[in-house]
């Protein structure tokens, strides 16, 4: 058992996975660990039962480990929250989340991901190499007025037609859901929609395949996870909002009001109406609205949705 452990936490350090397997030809009875041993067992001994939890809680620390994703280390922590181990597997799930992060951000290579790589980790591993890339980015950009994304099509006579569906990628369509579809393609949501004279829009969430068809359009929010499509005759008068939705984050700091036993959209439309409101969280399972005059620093907190002004 030692050797086959000095095994694993060697091939651990160089990150490569390998356990060396057992066998054996025991005939005789043997006894599990915190079992007590039948009267003529001999020198069979039981653990105690502390020794046996510290026991579980190692290898499951090792398995953790050597499985290296987020619902394993979560799994961990929930289940092992005083270990020896609980350090090492909390650094190692946070390094995890930002690594998750980072690679979404460099993937898109763009302003809004640098920036919510940033609110989430401004003092993350890539905290630096984020804020070179935003600073280069940013030198080159133009800047343009805000208005509803441009709609993608190949034949110019196409977008005569109202009740065609345009693209918004980067908004939510908050509201007004009469259907939705889970573990679907988002092709699969937009032909859905146009086959459904009932739904007016639609939004696609591209991290959990999710989609959600919906009889009207109401607020247009960004968000990073989302591509919406509506019928171009709902959107002569939709503007988009400026407030950027973010999952299970908060900043918990610069707050200045707060109100009870709200509903989330009119806590975004709170902050959207008050000019001293920077950013706002949305605590779930109160149903409370925090209303803050600034958006820096941002943490991870489950839970809770924060909206920061573009």
């Amino acid at each position: 058992t030692r050797v086959r452990r000095r095994v694993r936490e060697t091939a651990l350090k160089v990150n490569h996975k390998q356990v060396p397997a057992y066998y054996d030809e025991v005939i005789r009875d043997f006894y599990l660990a915190g079992r007590q041993a039948s009267p003529g067992s001999g020198d069979a001994k039981t653990a105690s039962p502390s020794g046996s939890a510290g026991s579980n809680a190692n290898l499951a620390c090792q398995r953790a480990i050597l499985d290296d994703t987020i619902e394993g280390y979560e799994a961990y922590l929930r289940q092992f929250p005083g270990s020896a181990c609980h350090t090492r597997i909390q650094s190692l799930f946070e390094a995890k989340v930002e690594k998750i992060q980072w690679d979404k951000a460099r993937a898109a290579h763009s302003i809004a991901g640098y920036r919510s790589y940033l609110i989430a980790f401004s003092d993350g591993i890539y905290a630096g190499e984020a804020r070179n890339q935003l600073q280069s980015l940013t030198k080159t950009a133009t800047v343009r007025p805000k208005e509803t994304p441009e709609l993608r099509v190949t034949d110019p006579d196409i977008s005569r037609d109202d009740d065609l569906l345009q693209s918004l990628e980067g908004y939510d369509v908050y509201g007004y859901d009469f259907r939705q579809l889970k573990r679907v393609s988002m092709n699969r949501c937009i032909a859905n929609c146009e086959a459904d004279q009932r739904c007016r829009a639609f939004t696609y969430n591209v991290v959990h395949r999710l989609c959600f068809l919906k009889e009207a359009v109401g607020t247009l929010m960004p968000n990073y996870e989302a591509v919406s499509g509506a019928r171009l005759s709902d959107l002569v008068d939709v503007e988009p909002s400026t407030i950027r939705i973010y999952q299970n984050q908060d900043v918990p700091a610069h707050d200045y009001r707060s109100i009870r036993r709200t509903e989330f959209l009119s806590c975004y439309k709170a902050c959207e109406a008050d000019s001293r409101c920077r950013s706002f969280a949305y605590v779930l399972r109160q149903g409370s609205c925090w209303l803050k005059s600034g958006s820096q620093p941002a943490r991870r907190k489950k839970g809770v949705v924060l909206g920061i002004w573009d």
